[in-house]
């Protein structure tokens, strides 16, 4: 992957923020790039880097301060900070956001069966649709037109801090039950190698 005409361009556009949808494999050469052409952005975006893997890929402390979008960290309500913990005890390594969207998955289906009261399949359709629940995500409640509930929204930005070399820290968030963790960092610190 050769990002050097994007960086050539950006360089000489003055870009400061980038903002990238891209898989992690790509973000990580995207910024070892960077790096290397000598252009570093006030904010880096990376949509999808959720596992403390992705920043490790990239190498050295490059990806400190690099924020996301995220769905879940042990801020959201209680017991995510319990579960959270539980995992890093138990793997001894650090928590994945997909760990709160699984388990609050369980929540909602849980409390659909024991409102089924059986295992009838329009029974427990019905409960689903009644469903309105306080999970580790946040609120679960179906839109009756499209099915879909909407679950809070973070953004977090990477740290290249703690026992685990990585902490996701809260830098924005609209919702009173999930506190921010750290100021936003702006701009990014300039690389170090």
């Amino acid at each position: 992957m050769d990002f050097s005409s994007y960086i050539m361009k950006w360089k000489e556009e003055n870009v400061e923020v980038i903002y990238s949808a891209a898989p992690s494999p790509y973000v990580q050469e995207l910024v070892r790039q960077l790096v290397r052409y000598g252009f570093w952005p006030k904010m880096i975006f990376a949509q999808m880097t959720f596992f403390l893997e992705d920043l490790a890929g990239i190498g050295n402390t490059l990806g400190d301060g690099i924020c996301s979008p995220f769905f879940w960290t042990k801020e959201y309500p209680d017991p995510s900070r319990e579960l959270a913990e539980t995992y890093m005890r138990a793997f001894n390594k650090y928590y994945v956001p997909d760990l709160g969207v699984s388990y609050s998955g369980l929540q909602v289906i849980k409390d659909a069966l024991e409102r089924a009261g059986s295992l009838d399949r329009d029974a427990i359709n019905k409960a689903f649709s009644e469903t309105d629940l306080m999970t580790v995500e946040g609120r679960v409640k179906f839109d009756q037109k499209t099915h879909v509930s909407k679950w809070p929204t973070v953004v977090i930005q990477w740290r290249a801090y703690g026992s685990y070399g990585w902490t996701i820290e809260v830098v924005y968030s609209p919702y009173p039950y999930i506190k921010t963790t750290a100021p936003f960092l702006f701009p990014l610190p300039p690389p170090r190698k």
